[in-house]
């Protein structure tokens, strides 16, 4: 591959988006050519670091955090409601109803007459 052809690759290559054939020539020629290693390794800075520039201040990020916690809590408040008195019972039968019927398809799979597995049958 030249190198024009694998800087169209690099991405690829970055994510493992290319196919088996694809990816074993890019890394043949990143072994042999100095200059598409250093281009990858700028790529990959780019990708991984954030991007340079300035910060917002202390100031704004403490209104910002402030405003976020004030929503949130009052969203949390309107949605909250108290269960009533019956719904804990309601949700504990309905689970035991399940196991029991759970038990007892089980056991009737298991009780009934049917073929022995097939290393018991001679």
């Amino acid at each position: 591959m030249t190198c024009d052809s694998i800087q169209d690759e690099l991405i690829g290559y970055q994510f493992a988006t290319l196919d088996a054939s694809t990816r074993t020539r890019v890394e043949a020629h990143l072994i042999c050519c100095a200059s598409c290693v250093r281009e990858f390794v700028q790529l990959k800075r780019d990708i991984e670091q954030p991007a340079a520039g300035p910060l917002p201040s202390k100031e704004s990020r403490t209104r910002l955090r402030e405003e976020i916690a004030r929503e949130l809590a009052g969203r949390g408040r309107a949605r909250m409601r108290r269960t009533r008195f019956w719904e804990p019972s309601f949700a504990l039968g309905f689970a035991a109803a399940a196991m029991i019927a759970t038990v007892g398809i089980t056991y009737s799979i298991n009780s009934g007459t049917g073929n022995a597995p097939h290393s018991l049958r001679r």
